[in-house]
């Protein structure tokens, strides 16, 4: 598989040490909810086209996305424990649920790379304001929905909704 090239401007806000991590989906996990990651493993998946994300950003969203799904600031072990027992699959299928979202994200932010609010020396406004709270609207999706994964349509509308607050356009 070959990578795409990553743009200057999403480039211009790493270290020049940094290196890249390029990240391929398979398109039907972000058309469809999927049952079991083995069969991606054993079968050869057509795959959507990659994003390339800095590693340090890629974990840093996964680290705010599930702090935004599990914990709330009333009752930070309570909302953990509604929303594992509402989904029924198991952890690890949840954060593979959680990664489609966070590629839709990174798709939808390729124009907001070099936006001056992407530029600034405050570490984390982003995720806070963007990622975590993406994070607490599929948790809350989850128990409202009775362990329902929110559809793909519905994410990136709400992605799309997030991003047009934090940019003001």
């Amino acid at each position: 598989m070959q990578a795409l090239q990553h743009s200057p401007t999403a480039s211009a806000q790493l270290p020049q040490s940094q290196s890249l991590m390029t990240v391929a989906v398979p398109m039907h996990m972000a058309q469809e909810q999927t049952t079991s990651l083995l069969p991606l493993l054993r079968q050869s998946q057509p795959c959507a086209p990659k994003i390339v994300l800095a590693p340090h950003v890629a974990l840093t969203w996964g680290a705010f996305f599930l702090d935004g799904m599990l914990e709330t600031v009333d009752h930070p072990n309570s909302r953990r424990l509604q929303v594992l027992a509402a989904w029924p699959h198991g952890f690890d299928q949840l954060i593979q649920h959680n990664t489609a979202v966070l590629m839709a994200l990174a798709e939808q932010m390729q124009p907001f790379w070099s936006h001056q609010l992407m530029q600034l020396q405050r570490p984390s406004v982003f995720e806070y304001l963007v990622v975590s709270a993406l994070g607490d609207f599929v948790g809350r999706h989850l128990m409202e929905h009775h362990g329902q994964y929110p559809e793909p349509a519905v994410y990136a509308a709400q992605i799309t909704m997030y991003l047009k607050l934090f940019f003001a356009c």
